[in-house]
This record gives C-alpha cells, structure tokens and sequence, in this order.
C-alpha cells in the first residue's frame, strides 16, 4: 500500500511559485475592472451598436459584390440561395407525387 501524498502548497498562498504570485496580482488588479467594465449597461449598449454596424456593412458589402458578379454574369449567393429554395421544393413535389403514384400501385393491386 501506498503512502499518501503531502498536500501541495496552496497555489497562491506564500509558498506558490513568484511568477504565480506575480500574475495574481496583476489579475487582480486588472481583471476586476474589467469584469465590471463588461458587465455593465454602457458596454452591452456599445456591443448592441457594434453588431448593427456590422450588419450594415455586411449589407453594403454583399450589394456591391452581387452588383459586381451579375456585371460578369456570375451567380451571386443571392441567386445560388434562390436556386437552392427552387431545388427543395421541386424535391418535395416529386416526393409527394411518388407518393401519390405508390398509392395507386397499391389500390390497383
């Protein structure tokens, strides 16, 4: 049988390790304000505005890239979406028909 192990010295108590004591510190120091800075209304509201932003460039960035490709005569995602929508339905029908034309096979035996 083995001997239990001696407990570790506490990892940010006197005997830890300097670099150990030295990044607690400084996580102290700034990782407070920062969990409040983050936390609060001003930064949601900051974040909130930052996606807009976003989504209005996305925009601009797609119509000229769409206006771009169509001048090559080349399939934006817009129309690649489009066609991926068509495909989907067209499947859908053809399923329902081959179910309909399964129910008739059977009602003719």
């Amino acid at each position: 049988m083995e001997a239990p192990k001696p407990a570790a010295p506490h990892a940010t108590g006197p005997g830890a390790p300097l670099w150990r004591r030295a990044f607690d510190k400084v996580e102290r120091t700034v990782g407070e304000p920062l969990e409040e800075a983050v936390a609060s209304r001003h930064m949601a509201q900051l974040f909130t505005v930052g996606l807009r932003v976003e989504g209005a460039l996305q925009g601009v960035f797609e119509r000229q890239t769409r206006t771009v490709l169509h001048f090559w005569n080349l399939p934006a995602r817009s129309d690649v979406a489009r066609l991926n929508r068509q495909v989907a339905a067209l499947a859908a029908e053809v399923r329902g028909l081959a179910a309909e034309l399964e129910q008739e096979r059977r009602r003719e035996s």
